[in-house]
């Protein structure tokens, strides 16, 4: 947060996203800000983070590795698909592979943010809530999305097991319009890869 806060880049902007933050400290989007933030002054602390809330693609930010921009959206799954209770139960694993689907179209296609790229990369930072989707669930999710041409908008997923953007995995797309370079992917296989 630090990292974020003391950005050079569009100051009003850090400004009025750190005060959205404070303000949603009791609703349900907390999280979906914090994890935002989060992920903005990561890349930030990394050195790369050139630009935050793009206007002409709506997208939280972008950064560049190896001399392109890189478009960057962050987001939570929210809906509970797992019961709230302590004991045993059974969750049809569909419900949990739509979910992620569905929060990835939400981003990718039908004209949405990182749809409107303009022949730019495309990384989205998809963070799990604890009684969302399961990672395997998750993994297979992200790999129906890359087999499908509707998201081929989509050159890569840093999938984070919370919000809080600790435990990660980089998940590259099999065919995307705009495919990272060798450099990029490396980058992102270093600094989010699974350890």
């Amino acid at each position: 947060m630090t990292a974020f806060a003391t950005l050079q880049i569009k100051p009003d902007r850090v400004k009025a996203k750190l005060a959205e933050l404070r303000a949603s400290r009791a609703i349900a989007s907390f999280k979906n800000h914090l994890f935002e933030l989060s992920v903005l002054g990561d890349l930030a602390l990394r050195g790369v983070l050139v630009d935050i809330e793009d206007s002409a693609t709506g997208v939280d930010a972008a950064c560049n590795i190896c001399g392109r921009d890189i478009l960057i959206e962050a987001t939570n799954t929210v809906q509970r698909v797992i019961p709230d209770f302590v004991g045993a139960f059974f969750i049809d694993a569909n419900r949990e592979i739509d979910q992620v689907v569905k929060k990835l179209k939400k981003k990718v296609t039908e004209g949405r943010q990182l749809a409107r790229a303009g022949g730019k990369p495309t990384l989205l930072f998809l963070a799990r809530t604890h009684l969302g989707a399961g990672r395997e669930s998750a993994q297979i999710a992200l790999r129906e999305c890359f087999a499908v041409a509707e998201f081929a908008a989509l050159s890569g997923v840093v999938m984070a097991d919370s919000w809080r953007l600790y435990v990660t995995s980089w998940h590259p797309g099999t065919s995307p319009d705009v495919p990272f370079t060798d450099a990029e992917s490396q980058a992102f296989v270093g600094w989010y890869g699974r350890k």
